[in-house]
């Protein structure tokens, strides 16, 4: 992010890997407007990892394609 005039507080989308990787929808976070950056507070990311590390079930699961860039 080059300046830091051009944001906008928004709820986000975040892909997160602690003990796996997970996606975690509506996280309060500061974007830019110009590159679409996510700042995400260090107490919104320690909400989240704290989520990941619960007993609590996600909301849906997802299929996602897995690409290897070393194998092209």
């Amino acid at each position: 992010m080059k300046s830091i005039e051009k944001v906008r507080e928004q709820l986000a989308k975040g892909e997160f890997e602690f003990s796996h990787h997970a996606v975690v929808e509506h996280i309060p976070a500061i974007v830019c407007e110009q590159c679409g950056e996510k700042i995400f507070s260090r107490e919104v990311t320690e909400k989240v990892r704290e989520l990941l590390h619960s007993e609590q079930e996600p909301i849906r699961t997802v299929e996602v394609d897995v690409f290897d860039l070393a194998q092209v």
